[in-house]
């Protein structure tokens, strides 16, 4: 296996599993609580009693090199049953390892640049990509740089910790349509326009909240066009808004499609379209890569800055404290409420909490254990695992 460097990032994620890992294998951690924080790292428990795990590794795009399929082979001899699966989401599946060496597991896969982050639970998924990008005939752009910055915008990032549900995002690099953006929560397609000089620009159209299932929908069009520079912003602003209005209280309808059955797909096109500046300051770590507008895509290492930002109406009540949207920084801040319960506007992102008081000590609980706060004011200073 060819050794490269941690990224930092992965690292912390890795220490911070084997941490808590020790704390629930030594009963100081509640089984729910360690059950929201392995999903989120891409470990799903088997049903077959003992400590076997499932991991899920993700592919951004299905892309992988030479170094990390030669990992995925020994992992899969060293931790597995000398075999993966490859997922219809572009990912790779491993059964059958024990919980006590995941954190071994992902330093293997770190050193190649892999990664189980986010790859379960209810965070955005493996953002895919057409299996021809680059080399079909009929594309309009290489759609990989774009699902490459997508995939590093997306990962950590504080929207995608706690969602009311999975987010699912695909790329399509021509009108064929092969990653079938119209079923999932955030379709791209590449396409291009005729502009006044008679010349054509290349750009995408997005397409929002399709969805396959027990009740399908098709993906409804977010705008006819969005430029190239504005690709990160516009899905950026979609998770936004599915963070702030998702439905929490039902699990079965939680999905962004089920949003649009409620709100309308006017409503929801008009939030996510709201013009303003960015709410999120830039987060510590690695620059994301901002594809160049130029034919030629070399991504760029950029700030965050520089996006167009399309925010959403209100923010949401569940971001980190240090992450939290600052939209009128000079106004007052209120005193906190004399009990915990009294300001709490409704039930935290977690899916145990299904009212205001009685699941309010316990969604605190869970949510700060991955470093979220779902408290009020008064608690938001309580960390537990970090």
């Amino acid at each position: 296996m060819t050794r490269t460097h941690v990224d930092p990032a992965t690292q912390v994620d890795i220490e911070k599993f084997e941490r808590l890992l020790a704390d629930h294998l030594a009963g100081r951690m509640d089984e729910d609580a360690f059950r929201v924080f392995r999903l989120n790292n891409g470990v799903y428990g088997q049903r077959q009693g003992g400590h076997n795990q499932l991991l899920r590794v993700k592919a951004p795009f299905g892309a992988l090199n030479a170094a990390q399929l030669d990992a995925l082979g020994d992992i899969a001899d060293t931790y597995s049953r000398g075999r993966g699966h490859v997922t219809t989401r572009q990912a790779v599946q491993f059964h059958f390892v024990q919980l006590e060496r995941v954190p071994s597991m992902l330093r293997d896969l770190a050193r190649v640049g892999l990664t189980t982050r986010e790859a379960c639970g209810d965070a955005v998924r493996n953002v895919m990509g057409c299996h021809l990008a680059g080399a079909c005939p009929s594309e309009e752009l290489d759609i990989s740089a774009w699902a490459q910055a997508t995939f590093a915008l997306l990962l950590r990032h504080p929207y995608s910790q706690r969602l009311p549900r999975k987010f699912k995002i695909n790329f399509s690099g021509c009108a064929l349509d092969c990653g079938q953006a119209l079923f999932n929560d955030v379709g791209v397609v590449a396409v291009s326009r005729q502009i006044e000089d008679g010349t054509r620009e290349r750009g995408f159209r997005v397409y929002i909240a399709g969805g396959l299932g027990a009740n399908p929908h098709t993906a409804q069009v977010l705008e006819d066009f969005t430029t190239r520079e504005n690709l990160l912003a516009t899905i950026e602003a979609v998770l936004r808004t599915f963070d702030h209005y998702g439905n929490r209280a039902n699990n079965r309808r939680a999905r962004l499609k089920w949003l649009v059955d409620e709100l309308g797909v006017d409503e929801v096109r008009r939030r996510v379209l709201r013009g303003g500046s960015c709410s999120l300051p830039p987060r510590a770590g690695p620059a994301v890569s901002q594809p160049s507008s130029s034919s030629a895509v070399t991504p760029g290492r950029v700030s965050r800055s520089p996006f167009r930002c399309r925010e959403s109406a209100r923010p949401s009540p569940f971001t980190r404290a240090r992450d939290r949207p600052r939209f009128n920084a000079g106004a007052t801040r209120t005193s906190s409420p004399a009990s915990p319960t009294a300001a709490w506007p409704r039930s935290c992102g977690c899916r145990w909490a299904t009212s205001r008081v009685r699941s309010f000590e316990r969604s605190r609980r869970l949510c700060v254990t991955s470093r979220w706060s779902c408290a009020p004011p008064i608690a938001r200073t309580w960390r537990f695992g970090d």
